[in-house]
């Protein structure tokens, strides 16, 4: 189920998760990453994004009003 507002979150998290894929796969082949630290980078905004996520399921449904507009 998605609500009108669940774009914004779903493509904050898809653009932060690809800047630091890029962000890691420029500095890898200089040296300044090492598979630790990539895997680590990357695992830790994995659980950003979906704790982020989650803040969804706790926001009200979307539910337009039944009432005529004045």
């Amino acid at each position: 189920m998605t609500t009108a507002t669940s774009g914004a979150p779903r493509d904050a998290n898809v653009a932060a998760s690809l800047a630091l894929k890029a962000l890691l796969v420029m500095l890898a082949p200089l040296g300044l990453v090492t598979l630790v630290l990539g895997r680590a980078g990357d695992t830790g905004m994995s659980l950003l994004a979906t704790l982020n996520a989650v803040r969804l399921l706790r926001a009200p449904p979307y539910a337009p009003s039944s009432s005529p507009p004045a």
